[in-house]
């Protein structure tokens, strides 16, 4: 009799602990389920609905004649400055390089190479003439940038622009093989003289250099 009493009540405790504190697995799997299957569709819609607004919206700037010159300038802007980044022109320095200059700017004397192969250097008082030798290419004396290229009757004149202030004038050229703008390494190629005589002359801080033969230091 005792027996069969406590083997109810063990029936009864089992059937209240699978009642109260084990809930059905399945039932709670598939609402985990259904809660993720609406969250992805959500996600799903509103991507939907924001690439189907910003077609539109190109559509609508290609399509209204008011806007398509802006929509022609952004993407010449946008060219513009993908060009800057990118270095095409032989000679050029690294973009790295350029970086790095403005970030750590070189404050060491410029070393001048000959602006043209010769033998026959003239100094004067704040130029030299170098006589045509051999070959008629005339070449960068230092690393810099092309600051200005003046044509006068026939006759071009290239000035660079390098660290420390300094600008070298290149006088006497046919043909120039740079742009305004464009940076250069040292010994590059500028341009071709044209009769045989090259005028060069130096300026630091806006004031021409009176004795080349010193500071260029050519054999």
């Amino acid at each position: 009799m005792k027996y069969d009493s406590l083997k109810k009540v063990h029936s009864k405790v089992s059937y209240n602990r699978y009642l109260y504190y084990e809930p059905k697995l399945t039932d709670y799997n598939k609402q985990a389920q259904e809660k993720e299957q609406g969250g992805l569709l959500f996600g799903l819609a509103v991507r939907l609905l924001v690439c189907s607004f910003i077609f539109g919206m190109l559509f609508f700037f290609s399509q209204t004649p008011i806007l398509q010159n802006l929509t022609a300038a952004v993407k010449d802007a946008v060219k513009y400055n993908k060009g800057i980044f990118m270095v095409e022109q032989p000679g050029t320095i690294p973009l790295r390089d350029k970086i790095m200059a403005v970030l750590y700017p070189d404050k060491t004397p410029l070393e001048y190479n000959k602006p043209l192969i010769s033998q026959d250097i003239q100094y004067h008082n704040t130029y030299a003439v170098l006589v045509l030798d051999k070959s008629p290419l005339i070449y960068s004396a230092e690393a810099g940038i092309v600051n200005n290229i003046i044509r006068n009757n026939g006759i071009i004149t290239i000035e660079l622009k390098h660290r420390n202030n300094t600008l070298t004038k290149y006088e006497g050229l046919e043909f120039a093989g740079v742009s305004i703008g464009q940076t250069v390494e040292k010994n590059f190629p500028i341009g071709v003289i044209k009769k045989q005589e090259l005028k060069f002359c130096i300026v630091i801080d806006g004031k021409a250099v009176t004795d080349l033969s010193k500071e260029v230091q050519w054999d």
